[in-house]
């Protein structure tokens, strides 16, 4: 997240520095609706399709009630045919009586 080319005047050379993040990266995700924030989940890594399947399947769906609506994103992750059918799955046995 650093440039990889720098400008120096004609004759010099450019000098610069890039931080060294060794740090872990952590992912938060977190649902939202009327009363607020619901569900958040913390993990290390990036995001995939396997981890918002899960995500959606066993903490968002269970509070899933007839009538809500769920909205994502471009990611990647999130277009997976998979995730957009656990939720439809979910959601009809949410909505039955």
């Amino acid at each position: 997240m650093a440039r990889r080319y720098g400008r120096a005047r004609r004759g010099r050379r450019a000098h610069g520095r890039v931080p060294c993040n060794t740090d872990p990266k952590i992912t938060l995700i977190v649902g939202l609706n009327l009363g607020g924030a619901v569900e958040p989940m913390a993990f290390e890594g990036s995001m995939n399709g396997a981890i918002f399947e899960a995500y959606i399947r066993d903490r968002i769906a269970p509070r899933v009630q007839p009538g809500d609506v769920i909205v994502v994103d471009g990611l990647g992750a999130h277009r997976a045919l998979s995730v957009s059918i656990a939720s439809r799955v979910r959601s009809v046995k949410t909505a039955a009586p």
